[in-house]
């Protein structure tokens, strides 16, 4: 399945010493390029591929 990617954003989470995440927010998306692409198909594929993706009742 194609995917076509108009904009990609990567922040970073990082564990501080004491143990508390800090949210690292990328200011502006990312270029549009080969690699870019190449990401986001891999990411698709993994969860597209991950057994045991289902629905929860609560």
């Amino acid at each position: 399945m194609p995917i076509t990617l108009s904009h990609l954003s990567l922040h970073q989470l990082v564990k501080q010493d004491d143990g508390e995440l800090h949210l690292q927010l990328r200011p502006t998306p990312l270029d549009n390029d080969p690699h870019s692409e190449g990401l986001t198909e891999q990411l698709h594929q993994h969860f597209v591929n991950k057994p045991g993706k289902g629905y929860g009742f609560f």
